[in-house]
C-alpha cells in the first residue's frame, strides 16, 4: 500500500470527521469524566439542587412556579433576549401606530383616490346618484330647459305683465317722478291755475270785451267788421252819392 493510500485512511488533527464507530476514546479524555450518560430528559435532580429544597416535590413546584407555560404564557418583569427576528417580525419598525408612517404600498392606493377636499375626478363617475348628493327630486334639464314650476306659475299669475298690464285695487309704491312726471302737480285740468308762460300770452292778447290795440292792427279787413261796401274816404272826401245826387236833381 502506497504511503497517500495509507494516509487517506486517517483521520486529520484538525476537525477530523470520523466514521463507523469510534473506540479507545474515553469520556475522561474528552474531560467529561463526571458526566453521567443519561439523556435530559432522564437526568435526575442534583444534590446541591436538592439541597436548596426540602423534598423533591418542592423544588418540582419551586423551579415549575418560575417557568412560563407554553400556552399562553404569562411574563413579568423585563423579558429580553428575546428579539424580533425570534419572532417573526424581522422587518418591523419599532414605531407606535399612530406613529406609522404613509407605506409605499398605501401611498400608490391613495395616490389613486380622490381626496375629499376639492376632488378632480376624470373619466367618468358612476355609482353616485342624485338622491346621494340630496338631490334626489330635481329633474335632469338645464336651466334653459326648464319648465315654469307650479309655484312659479301661481307667482306669476299675480303679476301684470309687461304689455299692457292691467291693475287692480290700489297701486303704491310708484312715485309721478318714476313715469317722469315729478314736476307736474297733482291736479285735475279743470282746476289748473293759469301757467306763468300762459299768464304772459295772455298778457299780450286783447280782451273780448273792450279791447284796446296799440300798434297797426293787421288781418282784420272790413269785411271782418261788416263793412265790406263801405269806400276808405273820409267824410270831407266822400263823393256825392248817386241817391243824393237823385234828390239834388229834383229841387
Amino acid at each position: 500500500m502506497g504511503l497517500q493510500s495509507a494516509l487517506d485512511l486517517k483521520a486529520p488533527k484538525e476537525s477530523p470527521v470520523f466514521t463507523g464507530t469510534v473506540s479507545g476514546i474515553s469520556k475522561g479524555m474528552v474531560g467529561l469524566g463526571n458526566v453521567d450518560n443519561t439523556s435530559d430528559l432522564n437526568k435526575p435532580l442534583s444534590n446541591n439542587t436538592m439541597a436548596m429544597f426540602t423534598t423533591v416535590s418542592q423544588a418540582f413546584d419551586i423551579v415549575i412556579g418560575r417557568k412560563a407555560d407554553k400556552t399562553d404564557p404569562v411574563f413579568t418583569g423585563t423579558v429580553s433576549g428575546i428579539t424580533k427576528g425570534m419572532v417573526g417580525l424581522g422587518n418591523v419598525d419599532n414605531t407606535a401606530d399612530a406613529s406609522k408612517p404613509v407605506s409605499s404600498a398605501t401611498q400608490l392606493a391613495l395616490d389613486l383616490k380622490a381626496p375629499l377636499a376639492s376632488p378632480v375626478f376624470t373619466g367618468t363617475v358612476s355609482g353616485i346618484t342624485k338622491a346621494m348628493v340630496g338631490l334626489g327630486n330635481v329633474d335632469n334639464t338645464a336651466d334653459a330647459s326648464k319648465p315654469v314650476s307650479s309655484a312659479t306659475q301661481s307667482a306669476l299669475d299675480l303679476k301684470a305683465p309687461l304689455a299692457s298690464p292691467a291693475f287692480t285695487g290700489t297701486v303704491s309704491g310708484i312715485t309721478k317722478a318714476m313715469v317722469d312726471l315729478g314736476n307736474v302737480d297733482n291736479t285735475a285740468d279743470a282746476d289748473k291755475p293759469i301757467s306763468s308762460a300762459t299768464q304772459v300770452a295772455l298778457d299780450s292778447k286783447a280782451p273780448k270785451d273792450n279791447p284796446t290795440f296799440t300798434g297797426t292792427v293787421n288781418g282784420i279787413t272790413k269785411v271782418s267788421v261788416g263793412l265790406g261796401n263801405v269806400d276808405n274816404t273820409s267824410d270831407a272826401n266822400k263823393p256825392i252819392s248817386s241817391a243824393t245826387q237823385v234828390a239834388l236833381d229834383q229841387t
